[in-house]
């Protein structure tokens, strides 16, 4: 049994293992959309879900999603910060 030392290291843990990790992830990725890309573009997002590494971003506006489309290293990289937890490899904006 690994010794937990902390009440921190003990909640990290119960996150990693337990079965609220990956809601609390997805969670987290979708307050940061909300954030990152703005109150305009959360609007025209029709859905949001992160799998293998890739957040898949559906969006229903063909402006916004070109101007997605150009940003999308820069939102990689804004999201990535405020979920240090989390490894996203790719935005794909559908």
């Amino acid at each position: 049994m690994q010794d937990i030392k902390t009440i921190k290291e003990c909640i990290d843990a119960f996150l990693d293992k337990g079965p609220l990790g990956g809601k609390l992830q997805k969670s987290a990725l979708k307050e940061s959309w909300a954030e990152v890309a703005g109150e305009s573009v959360k609007k025209r997002t029709e859905d949001l879900w992160f799998r293998d590494g890739k957040l898949m971003v559906r969006i229903g506006s063909g402006p916004v999603k070109h101007f997605l489309l150009t940003n999308r290293v820069k939102l990689k990289e804004k999201i990535q910060e405020m979920n240090p937890g989390i490894e996203i490899k790719e935005v794909v904006i559908l």
